[in-house]
């Protein structure tokens, strides 16, 4: 293939490619609110994409002759589509010759520009993979598994930039030619290789390093000098690590280059970009080591050995993964996580002092922050698809966790076949597929030949479905017979996967036994002979296993317990001194301590029955039930409240997702020492609401509160019902209209008055300050972004500035016969790709100066992002 890259104003460019295809694949206009981009994105986050307002970005075919002749085409989508006038010999080449014009967008995403920075892929009309099949016409997607299927080839590209510009590619520099206006032109040729992208930027500087004859080179900002060199140096620990274990890198050259893409990194051939944002992050912090590592791992994993990524994404994302979390634990240990400790102790002071007394490594591992933890949480909220499922068939709202269980799959063949056979596993698969297109097949078939057994049975479980593993540790028995003590420990799988597990027994002289139990059935039993009485047993102590609630693993649950220093409710009350303590699996926790001066305990208690179910509800994905007990005594108050809620998230259509939740709460209130005893109230508490959203960029939900006195044991007497109904709808790039409709009514009296509605907290104001029992309130804003405040960065985080015009109107009192009104505006500002977190605003008119209203400066935190 032949590519010539012009640098002209405004980023144009014209193009020439020759090639032997006879149909192909070519980016249209991207960037239009109808491409495919913004329909499967959705326009929130199409808007993200374009720092500085929207921008278009197209490659546009001007003219393709085949043989020499022009020809007609078609163009559906991303698809270009040629069909010759007859069938073409076998074996016979044909040239075909496409004209085309690219324009690269001011965007944040892998094919864009943003303050001087390039970062150039998917440039260009990509040939069609052909195989066994027949073509694989992958349209360009918006959401992820989205890399297109490809062909290896050999390019030869001539890219013509300002004399100034550094520029990075794919494949190797044969020259550097200055031309008389001020350009450059650079010739790059590659081999064996299934994509070209390239980078550039006036203002990188170079890091160049090298291992067994591979140059390596580091593009960096210069304000990110130091991040950049320790690049250069991740990158050629990576290359070395790899090499070793997958087979020799088969390229001269290898390029990492800090870019001003937002949120990631992301893999060509001899050339990874990384966002900026990790190059500011603290260097005791270890992520950009990881993503560096993930992302050379792919030269083996998607660049040597090709998949198709749209139907069969684990096979680079899943092994590039298992990759990742392989080097980071040989490289900082098997209880490594995202701190380093060597570059932790630089700190004055406080460094020395976590590293010393353990903090830092109490933290969970890379592996459970990357793996286990995502993995659980998706596999516990219902929204895990099979990893062999196909692009085309997954459910809305489900995804199959290419990454996670990729990995997973992996870590548990080789604790299945014993790490020696696993590494041949690896090597066998690589030498024999280098350069090849790969299948899952291809690698089930190797798996089997090397270990000499039959693993149909283990990747129908891992790839094909979404069962998991769940083992039980059910109990444990020991009888002394003759001078021996027999053990046996009950285990069941109450998950769906079948695996063997390592079972552990520790014995009363602290000595400890492990042993593999293979399981014939759901339940089984295995028997340890010892000398001593066995004191414990937990199941898989090396907590290799995706376990899905590893609290039902061990003998006894585990709690993490830390020291309580605190004020009491009261002066009277004093220091509170005491501990807080956590279960492993978040079903437990709580506080128990002791007032010094009131000389009396307080406690606090709450039990869940799951806690990805809470998350679930709280993030608005998948769907449980769950329960949630709260005790607790402060040396004032007694209080008990038992909280039983359902929850379900469905997609009604590609484009528009219904959330719905329901919870009941029957509650308790003992206030004994508060100024006298002032009695009792038990309540009960109905919550109901759901939300509708649409990719559309509208959103509207509503929510119900009800609490009611129970006439057991009562003191007070009050019901309190409240509605709150939210409409948002975006108008334009990144702005929006959000409406806002409150009802409130209480009857009779709950204590102290709780119960009444606030002006502020309530009904939105900004202004005015007032309680009522009845309260109806309209709230409107206006929020629109400044272009040119859009996007600042603040370290590693981006930060984004918005106007906001509002207006709010409410009645208020018994009869709601008293109104109040205010109009004003303000500056908002927030992480880039979140809501507004902080509000600056000048409240302009209100209708009155009754209540405290007034036109005033405020200030809001918004913590509902």
């Amino acid at each position: 293939m032949i590519s010539k890259f012009d640098w002209t104003p405004k980023t144009m460019c014209s193009l020439e490619r020759k090639a032997s295809v006879s149909r192909m694949t070519a980016e249209a206009p991207w960037t239009s609110a109808w491409s495919i981009y913004a329909r499967e994105k959705g326009m929130d986050g199409y808007d993200l994409v374009f720092p500085n307002g929207p921008d278009s970005g197209y490659v546009a075919v001007e003219e393709l002759r085949l043989n020499g002749a022009v020809h007609e085409y078609s163009i559906d989508d991303t698809i270009l589509e040629v069909i010759p006038e007859g069938p073409l010999p076998s074996g016979v080449p044909i040239e075909l010759h496409i004209k085309f014009r690219v324009k690269i967008p001011n965007a944040i995403s892998r094919f864009g520009h943003d303050k001087g920075n390039y970062y150039i892929s998917w440039w260009y009309p990509r040939l069609a993979a052909h195989d066994e099949e027949g073509w694989h016409p992958c349209q360009a997607h918006g959401t992820f598994p989205d890399e297109p299927y490809g062909n290896f080839a050999s390019y030869w590209v001539e890219i013509t930039v300002p004399q100034g510009m550094v520029v990075g590619a794919t494949g190797a520099l044969k020259a550097s030619v200055e031309n008389p206006d001020g350009t450059k032109t650079l010739i790059y040729t590659a081999e064996n290789v299934h994509d070209f992208a390239w980078v550039a930027d006036r203002r990188y500087r170079v890091q160049t390093t090298s291992w067994n004859g591979i140059t390596i080179r580091s593009l960096y900002f210069p304000e990110d000098e130091d991040a950049g060199r320790r690049a250069a140096r991740y990158a050629e620990a990576a290359i070395s690590y790899f090499s070793e274990r997958y087979g020799d890198y088969p390229y001269g050259d290898f390029t990492v280059a800090e870019t001003r893409m937002m949120g990631g990194a992301m893999e060509y051939p001899q050339l990874i970009m990384v966002t900026y944002q990790l190059y500011r992050l603290p260097r005791f912090l270890t992520l950009l080591d990881e993503v560096i590592a993930h992302e050379t791992s792919h030269q083996w994993f998607y660049g040597m050995l090709l998949n198709d990524q749209t139907n069969e994404a684990w096979l680079d994302e899943g092994f590039a993964t298992f990759s990742e979390i392989s080097y980071m634990e040989y490289k900082y240990g098997r209880d490594g996580n995202m701190f380093d400790p060597s570059e932790l102790e630089r700190i004055p002071v406080i460094g020395p002092f976590l590293v010393g007394t353990g903090a830092v490594g109490a933290l969970p591992a890379v592996r459970e922050q990357v793996l286990m933890g995502p993995y659980i949480a998706a596999a516990s909220m219902g929204t895990e698809e099979a990893l062999l499922t196909p692009r085309e068939e997954i459910s809305p709202g489900h995804e199959p966790l290419f990454y996670q269980r990729g990995a997973l799959t992996l870590f548990a063949l080789q604790y299945l076949v014993g790490e020696e056979t696993f590494e041949g596993i690896l090597r066998t698969y690589v030498d024999r597929y280098r350069f090849k297109r790969v299948t899952t097949e291809d690698f089930i078939e190797v798996a089997e030949e090397v270990s000499g057994q039959d693993l149909g049975w283990f990747f129908d479980g891992w790839l094909r479905s979404t069962e998991h593993l769940d083992y039980v540790l059910e109990g444990v028995s020991t009888h002394k017979v003759g001078e021996k003590f027999v053990t046996r420990v009950a285990v069941r799988n109450a998950g769906g996967l079948r695996m063997p597990v390592d079972v552990q027994v520790t014995l009363t002289d602290g000595e400890k036994i492990t042993r593999r139990f293979w399981p014939l059935d759901r339940r089984g039993t295995l028997t340890f002979v010892t000398d001593r009485p066995v004191n414990s047993a937990v199941i898989d102590p090396e907590k290799v296993l995706p376990d899905l609630d590893r609290s039902n693993n061990e003998s006894l649950p585990q709690f993490s317990l830390s020291p309580l220093i605190a004020h009491g409710t009261g002066d009277e009350d004093g220091l509170i001194l005491g501990l807080g303590f956590q279960s492993s699996d978040g079903r437990a926790g709580g506080q128990l301590g002791y007032a010094t001066r009131g000389r009396k305990p307080v406690y606090l208690l709450t039990l869940v029955s799951s806690p990805w179910t809470e998350a679930g509800r709280l993030a608005g994905r998948g769907r449980g039930f769950g329960l949630r007990f709260d005790l607790a005594d402060d040396g004032h108050v007694f209080s008990a409240a038992l909280n039983a809620g359902h929850h379900f998230s469905l997609w009604m259509s590609d484009s528009v997702k219904w959330f719905n939740y329901v919870a009941i709460q029957p509650s308790y209130v003992n206030l004994y020492d508060v100024c006298g005893d002032r009695g009792m109230v038990s309540w009960v508490e109905l919550d109901g609401g759901f939300t509708l959203e649409g990719k559309g960029g509208w959103r509207a939900s509503l929510e119900l509160n009800y609490q009611g006195s129970l006439a057991l044991r009562s003191d007070f007497r009050f019901e309190r019902c409240s509605l709150e109904l939210r409409l948002r709808q975006r108008i334009l790039w990144r702005t929006h209209l959000n409406g806002r409709l409150f009802w409130g009514a209480l009857e009779g009296e709950p204590p102290d008055g709780e119960g009444r509605f606030d002006i502020q907290r309530d009904a939105g104001f900004r202004t005015f300050a007032r309680e009522d029992e009845r309260v109806v309130a309209l709230n409107l804003a206006f929020h629109l972004p400044i272009q040119r405040l859009n996007l600042i960065d603040l370290g590693p985080i981006p930060i984004s500035f918005g106007l906001n015009i509002f207006g709010n109107l409410g009645w208020f009192g018994p009869g709601l016969g008293v109104m109040r009104a205010e109009v004003g505006w303000g500056l908002t500002c927030g992480p880039y790709d979140s809501g507004p977190l902080l509000r600056l605003e000048q409240v302009l008119w209100v209708n009155t100066e009754e209540d405290g209203g007034g036109r005033r400066f405020c200030i809001g935190i918004d913590m509902g992002i």
